[in-house]
């Protein structure tokens, strides 16, 4: 059972994110919603899925840019303080940062989060 959030490359399971976790929730993600706290610096990522939806802010001094590829497009993004970006599972995409900033991401399982949806109505 992992006790930080993963990604997918080459079939293979790794660490999602290039830089260990300031806090997280104290839950596994396998138990369907994890929350992981980081401090990033640029990195880069290679093509990659992730298992679980993910809703991210960001909290930077300054403007910073994300470059990533998703859905057969390159992308080229600003980024603001408290900034939100939501993640589909299974998406397969490339993901650059040039910027410091403070990263927290929510990981909601996608049979947890169908549940959820199914109680709703």
């Amino acid at each position: 059972m992992p006790s930080c959030l993963e990604m997918v490359v080459g079939g293979r399971r790794r660490t999602a994110l290039p830089y260990a976790p300031e806090f997280t929730s104290g839950t596994s993600p396998s138990d369907g919603f994890f929350m992981e706290g980081t401090r990033l610096s640029s990195f880069e990522l290679p093509d990659h899925w992730i298992p679980f939806y993910g809703v991210g802010l960001q909290f930077v001094q300054e403007t910073g840019k994300r470059f990533f590829y998703q859905d057969g497009k390159h992308h080229s993004l600003p980024f603001e303080n408290s900034d939100c970006l939501v993640i589909a599972p299974q998406e397969l995409r490339q993901y650059r940062l040039e910027a410091e900033c403070n990263f927290v991401l929510v990981a909601i399982e996608p049979v947890v989060l169908q549940e959820v949806m199914a109680g709703s109505t």
